[in-house]
């Protein structure tokens, strides 16, 4: 299992994972109502089948079996509200890789921000991020992010500093629709260090 920390803001989306357990944190504002307590404690499942590719569509069977998680909290700059578009996550895992996507629905596709650079090179662009943290408490990190055209980026997080040099081998897409853009990605368990568990 994994322990999520769920955060949306208008232009990108930020999550935070700590293999062994999943836990995803809403705020709750006065016009809109999270999801309850039990709701928010998700079993991350194993898949029986791994996508044929790694493609931004979707299609695999393997992904209805996949946990789905939803109804976010914006965290800024509208904190503790609900964000003006929706943002859907599914998450499994199998021997080999964990497998994220996001289905980030956009009403107005002209004003997603997105650019055609080299890896790791996007800073003020849309982007969904997923942060790993594998020994729990630790201050160890591992840093992925998507933009809505596939483009990559990675980094090492040690005690809050970002080593935006470290580069792990893991595979992402993207799919700009006409109202949505996809990410899926395919993180190799060999690419991250973690202790080894029975679980």
């Amino acid at each position: 299992m994994c322990v999520m920390n769920f955060y949306e803001t208008k232009d990108w989306i930020y999550v935070k994972i700590a293999i062994l357990s999943l836990i995803a944190v809403f705020a709750w504002t006065a016009e809109w109502k999270p999801n309850t307590p039990q709701e928010l404690k998700v079993v991350v499942p194993r898949l029986d089948t791994q996508p044929n590719k790694v493609d931004g569509e979707l299609n695999d069977s393997c992904w209805l079996n996949a946990a789905r998680l939803g109804n976010f909290t914006e965290f800024t700059p509208r904190e503790n509200s609900k964000p003006e578009v929706e943002t859907e996550v599914m998450i499994g895992y199998d021997s080999e890789n964990l497998y994220i996507a996001w289905i980030c629905h956009e009403k107005d596709p002209s004003k997603i921000i997105a650019s055609a650079c080299p890896r790791d090179m996007f800073w003020s662009d849309d982007k969904v991020i997923i942060q790993l943290y594998p020994f729990r408490d630790s201050p160890k990190g591992y840093f992925f992010a998507v933009n809505p055209l596939g483009i990559q980026q990675d980094a090492y997080e040690y005690k809050n500093d970002i080593d935006i040099t470290f580069d792990t081998k893991w595979k992402a897409a993207a799919n700009i629709c006409h109202d949505k853009w996809i990410v899926e990605m395919a993180i190799p368990f060999t690419s991250i260090r973690f202790k080894e568990s029975k679980e």
